[in-house]
């Protein structure tokens, strides 16, 4: 897919590894790019304030501000997670249904692309374990790690979305 005057969606744009993507995407790849956070007026990590990225508001727990951000989109980076990691149920509401959420609005929007930003723990988290491309993953008690194997199981399941 060539990425040149395309439209992109970043989430957790705020955040260290999703605000790179959304730059690099922009400057690098001269793409156009909207970059979803929850406040979009707050600090972040990254200078957001390229012109070629558009901060705007939402939410994944709130379907109707993903499908309006998604809205002429060819390609959805999903980097976004609860990073408090304090509540585990909110983790989960994040990873399963946020996940879902932005799944279905990117399949509304007519997406071509959506690439998940997992992590390294979901394979080597525990590296007292080996583990290969046929060890199945769950999960082990880090609540970062852990969200990020829900929302692959959200992404590759079968039926899920």
């Amino acid at each position: 897919m060539e990425l040149a005057g395309k439209m992109a969606l970043v989430t957790g744009a705020s955040g260290f590894i999703g605000g790179h993507t959304a730059r690099r995407l922009a400057i690098a790849e001269h793409m156009r790019v909207r970059a979803l956070l929850r406040n979009p007026t707050g600090s972040t990590v990254v200078d957001l304030r390229h012109a070629l990225i558009e901060p705007v508001c939402g939410d994944l727990l709130e379907p109707p501000s993903l499908e309006a951000a998604c809205v002429g989109c060819d390609l959805i980076v999903h980097a976004a997670t609860d990073t408090a990691l304090t509540n585990r149920r909110l983790i989960r509401a994040t990873s399963v249904d946020g996940t879902r959420n932005l799944l279905r609005a990117a399949g509304v929007a007519g997406a071509q692309r959506f690439i998940f930003i997992s992590t390294f723990d979901v394979y080597f988290g525990s590296l007292k374990q080996f583990r290969d491309e046929d060890t199945p993953v769950h999960p082990f008690g880090d609540l970062y790690a852990d969200g990020k194997i829900l929302a692959e199981e959200v992404l590759l399941g079968p039926g899920t979305a």
